[in-house]
């Protein structure tokens, strides 16, 4: 029997019932006819507070033999555990298996019939970047992640996500904030990055003025103890010991601060493969969404590459690195979402590569659609986005490989790459 430690009385507005478990949502969440019950699995008998179709578990009265034992003392039901990770009773095949159905249904649920997945899965603590919460407490300065659906902090004594360089600096960050930190401050955020040449860290929810000048001195002098290539406070740098630098198919390219990187070292190289394979022999090749060049400069070495992005700073910083390494790299700063390329824009590609937000690239595939592209290849981290913008590809192209990333083990965060070729009949 599993009991919910401390979980005192239902809210007023809920009622508490018993509940069997009978399936798992695509998120994880156990179901139990259409009330969603967190952190239990089929087969299970639950008592719960049930509100409406959501219900908060009190206590497993019968618990399923599939239950794991969770990795991390931290891992608890509703109310109790970190949010950092919603599925570690599932285990990680279990869960690798839910994404995979997941992805296989959206892909079926617009009309498509998806191809065998190829599926990787990154392993455990090779999280490169985080966004830790800091608060000040009776005991001094903890970091961790919220509870699950909360803002209150779980203070992390260990993690089996993060890179082990990421959290060791985060435990130094927050024993030195109890001296270095305003005393007027209850709360801030720290931002990590491991980037090639060290971590790079940010302080933020403090302003920097915030800070006196032996604090910032004290704090540079930690990032220093540590090996850290740069620390800022609210996007203010306060020490660099040498750039923030990514190696993207062996070229350097500077990290501008907040910016994106896929979330693991691995996931990255197995995304990769996916793209080059999807590419061939493509001798001109537009990276949409590009970034700072994940894809492009990899493909630069059998392609001549057009890497396209709204973001300014990481457009100038891929710029500076294929002018400096000399790669058949160009670049252009556009919003792809207002103004995406057009069919006239996108003659003479052999290719494209394209990896947009969590919204998609709804505009995009639209004019791919109309284009005479021989193949797309179209990476997401949102299978129902990627199942629309597939949807919209399919008049023109087919679906001929996809691939699965589980790279945020232990959530349903997964992410995608399809490969599609054009169809017989060219230009439509």
């Amino acid at each position: 029997m599993v009991r919910r430690r401390g979980s005192g009385r239902p809210k007023p507005s809920a009622h508490e019932e018993v509940l069997s478990i009978d399936r798992l949502a695509a998120s994880g969440a156990g179901m139990a006819g259409d009330i969603s019950v967190p952190f239990t699995l089929p087969g299970e008998e639950v008592r719960a507070a049930v509100k409406q179709r959501a219900a908060e578990p009190l206590e497993i009265l019968s618990a399923s033999h599939d239950r794991e034992v969770p990795l991390c003392p931290h891992f608890g039901m509703p109310g109790e555990g970190c949010g950092g990770c919603f599925h570690q009773h599932l285990g990680l095949g279990p869960s690798l298996d839910l994404k995979r159905d997941n992805l296989i249904a959206a892909v079926q649920t617009v009309g498509l019939t998806p191809p065998e997945i190829t599926v990787h899965q990154s392993p455990l603590k090779s999280r490169r970047r985080a966004s830790l919460t800091m608060i000040r407490t009776g005991k001094g300065w903890q970091f961790g992640f919220n509870r699950w659906h909360s803002h209150q902090l779980v203070p992390m004594r260990e993690c089996h996500i993060l890179a082990p360089e990421l959290f060791t600096f985060a435990q130094a960050m927050s024993k030195a904030a109890n001296t270095y930190f305003p005393r007027s401050a209850k709360k801030a955020g720290l931002s990590l990055t491991l980037t090639d040449e060290g971590i790079d860290a940010e302080i933020t929810h403090i302003a920097e003025e915030e800070f006196d000048l032996p604090a910032r001195e004290g704090l540079a002098a930690l990032a220093a103890e540590h090996g850290i290539a740069r620390l800022a406070i609210a996007g203010v740098p306060q020490y660099q010991a040498r750039p923030a630098v990514m190696h993207l198919d062996g070229v350097p390219v500077t990290l501008p601060p907040s910016n994106f990187l896929q979330a693991t070292t691995d996931g990255q190289a197995f995304l990769t493969d996916e793209v080059i394979k999807g590419a061939g022999d493509a001798r001109r090749v537009a990276d949409l969404f590009s970034g700072l060049g994940t894809f492009a400069l990899p493909l630069s070495r059998k392609a001549s590459v057009l890497a396209v992005d709204s973001d300014g700073p990481a457009m100038a910083s891929l710029t500076t690195a294929v002018r400096t390494h000399g790669r058949p790299v160009e670049t252009m700063t556009r919003d792809l979402f207002d103004l995406p390329l057009t069919p006239a824009e996108l003659e003479g590609f052999d290719a494209v590569v394209m990896d947009p937000p969590r919204a998609g690239a709804e505009a995009q595939a639209r004019e791919l659609a109309r284009s005479n592209v021989s193949v797309v290849v179209s990476v997401s981290c949102l299978t129902k986005s990627f199942a629309r913008d597939a949807a919209i590809l399919s008049g023109a192209y087919e679906l001929v490989s996809l691939a699965l990333l589980d790279q945020f083990v232990f959530s349903s965060h997964i992410e995608m790459a399809g490969i599609f070729r054009l169809k017989t009949g060219g230009l439509r």
